[in-house]
């Protein structure tokens, strides 16, 4: 009986052999070291491979740190002390190829938590039942810094670096002493309070 030949039909799909991931960028990024936590350290990209990517960090270099998709960011606050650390990171494609990147992050040293001395009002008060603006001094304000009286946040404007101004501040019908303070969402830093007079 004479032997048949076979034939074998063979598809190559998706266009080609996947050549890997080239390129993990950025290389370097920067954060201050004090505020809230899950701050945005760097948003993560890769070049080449087949995505999607999953990220991972196989050495932080000590800093309070981990992925929420590809976006690194902090998981305590501080995230750190002041200084050049150098991360690793690393890019796992979909075909599970990987591929390793030193991220160099600078953090920085938190600027100094803002005093305040004095209100534009001076001797820090008002008279009941008055909508004012009213303007706070003291040292290393800087802009965002937002007034708390008692328990309610007001916007503030940044006037420069020894004040801001509250807008519409209302004193209400009952004479008493409120404490104002400014917080900087930024870092979280918190001024010392203020006593504030309402006659």
């Amino acid at each position: 009986m004479p032997h048949r030949s076979q034939r074998h039909k063979f598809e190559i799909q998706g266009g080609g052999v996947s050549l890997g991931i080239t390129a993990i960028n950025p290389t370097s990024a920067s954060i201050v070291a004090a505020g809230a936590v899950g701050r945005a350290i760097a948003t993560m990209s890769a070049t080449g491979g087949t995505p999607p990517y999953t990220w991972s960090l196989t050495n932080a270099a000590g800093l309070a740190m981990a992925f929420s998709g590809n976006v690194l960011q902090t998981t305590a606050d501080p995230v750190g002390t002041a200084g050049t650390k150098t991360a690793t990171v690393m890019a796992t494609d979909s075909l599970g190829q990987t591929r390793s990147q030193t991220l160099n992050v600078v953090v920085t040293a938190s600027p100094p938590a803002p005093t305040i001395t004095i209100t534009s009002l001076s001797p820090n008060t008002a008279v009941r039942n008055t909508s004012l603006t009213v303007g706070i001094l003291g040292s290393n304000l800087q802009p965002g810094d937002i007034a708390v009286w008692d328990t309610g946040s007001v916007a503030t404007n940044y006037i420069w670096s020894g004040q801001v101004t509250t807008e519409t501040v209302a004193t209400g019908p009952t004479a008493k002493t409120v404490q104002v303070h400014l917080l900087r969402p930024s870092t979280n830093a918190v001024s010392n309070n203020l006593p504030f007079t309402v006659t």
